[in-house]
């Protein structure tokens, strides 16, 4: 994370006009390594960040925020009891480690996952959580 935080922030120190890089990203896999071992390779695969906006300062002083997201690609995820708290945490830790140091805001995060999954253990838990209730204001076409 420290590579990425300094490519974004030696970005914004130059100043112009190319924010968005293709070379802002982190990947866990290890081929070295991860072909060759028994237990799982990391279900985080990669963490891409693009930024829109750099950080400035309006006429009266006041910092205006950059802006920017991030994608980050799984290759399995528990759906039932791992979703929610790895979002919550890479999104908490990403936000500490590279878009506030560099004084940018998260405005979309893309979560994708490959194997989406919940484990037969957890089956009878997952079936007590109860749907959503459509909100009429989002029917239509798009929306079922």
């Amino acid at each position: 994370m420290i590579v990425i935080n300094k490519r974004i922030a030696d970005r914004i120190k130059k100043g112009g006009k190319c924010l968005v890089s293709n070379r802002d990203s982190v990947v866990t896999w290890v081929p070295e390594r991860d072909l060759f071992v028994e237990e799982d390779q990391p279900c985080l695969q990669r963490i891409q960040f693009f930024v829109y906006s750099f950080p400035t300062v309006d006429n009266d002083g006041e910092l205006i925020y950059g802006r920017g997201e991030y994608h980050a690609e799984w290759r399995s995820r528990d759906l039932y009891a791992a979703w929610n708290s790895n979002m919550v945490a890479l999104t908490k830790f990403l936000n500490k480690e590279v878009f506030e140091p560099n004084r940018i805001k998260i405005i979309r995060v893309v979560d994708f996952c490959n194997s989406l999954h919940i484990y037969q253990s957890d089956w009878d838990s997952a079936l007590k959580v109860r749907p959503i209730p459509k909100n009429p204001q989002m029917s239509g076409r798009w929306y079922g």
